[in-house]
């Protein structure tokens, strides 16, 4: 079996960039939300980064179709009906192909909805691929995230490179609840297209359901136990206005959470890290 250095998290160590290239490369505001913490929203386009009508049509009749396939190919509960997403791999394959378009967005709201989509439908693209009725694990499927190379607008990159050279450098850590490598420990599949318009809501939407999913993120009376993505990717969550790993959990954790109360009583508490389970994120049949 494959070893877990293969996971997009491992196999690149990500290298901070320094301040002036984080101004350059963020277009963010900043919102301040109860507790005196902030959240990262993203700032409308301009003019000059709107594409043109035809081209603007043909994106949004992409987000359309990706918004028609998730909605029924992801259960409430975010995993993936496979045996559903297999019969319509011709379709799948269409919008796929409809992502290695080149656009070469400028817009901070524009690369993080069609990066994040393209990831996502690569990954169950893939997994069907290597046979999604036998395959138990996409660790078992070598170069899965950094070897085997798609075409995403208009460059050639393997799915580590569609994270660490077109996401991470945006520095929003919350894209860490919408990348889904099809492993039951990731985050749960929104079953939905992300688009520029809602981009801002629908990360805050999704990192508030992983962190406050209990199987991924929780606490003890003495540590908080969290997922490994908050382990390979520490420094992300230093971005601002977040700071540190507890700063993001403070901005999105809800009250009742055992996280929030452990915050509030000692939020200088150990972090330990649940194991990784990299069992498919298939869905049951139906």
């Amino acid at each position: 079996m494959t070893t877990a250095k293969h996971h997009r998290s491992i196999a690149r160590p990500h290298k901070r960039r320094g301040p002036i290239m984080h101004l350059v490369l963020l277009a963010t505001a900043f919102t301040i939300l109860p507790n005196t913490f902030s959240a990262i929203t993203v700032a409308p386009a301009t003019a000059q980064e709107t594409a043109p009508p035809a081209a603007q049509a043909e994106l949004d009749n992409l987000y359309q179709r990706t918004q028609a396939f998730l909605s029924r190919a992801v259960t409430a509960d975010g995993l993936v009906d496979y045996e559903w997403a297999k019969s319509q791999i011709a379709r799948l394959d269409l919008m796929v192909d409809g992502y290695a378009q080149p656009h070469r967005f400028r817009a901070t709201h524009q690369r993080l909805a069609y990066y994040i989509n393209a990831y996502n439908l690569i990954v169950i693209q893939q997994v069907i691929a290597h046979d999604s009725d036998t395959l138990h694990s996409v660790l078992d499927v070598d170069g899965f995230f950094d070897k085997t190379v798609h075409r995403v607008d208009g460059r050639s990159v393997t799915l580590n490179e569609i994270e660490k050279r077109l996401l991470q450098p945006i520095g929003d850590p919350r894209t860490h609840a919408a990348l889904v490598c099809a492993a039951t420990s990731c985050p749960p599949l929104a079953p939905t297209a992300y688009t520029p318009e809602k981009i801002d809501d629908q990360l805050d939407h999704v990192t508030r359901r992983w962190i406050n999913d209990t199987t991924k993120n929780t606490a003890t009376a003495d540590a908080f136990k969290l997922s490994k993505i908050f382990e390979w990717y520490p420094d992300d969550f230093k971005a601002p206005p977040y700071d540190s790993i507890i700063g993001f959990l403070r901005a999105h954790v809800d009250p009742a959470n055992p996280i929030a109360q452990l915050l509030e009583q000692n939020p200088t508490a150990p972090i330990e890290y649940l194991e990784y389970d990299w069992t498919l994120n298939a869905a049951l049949p139906q």
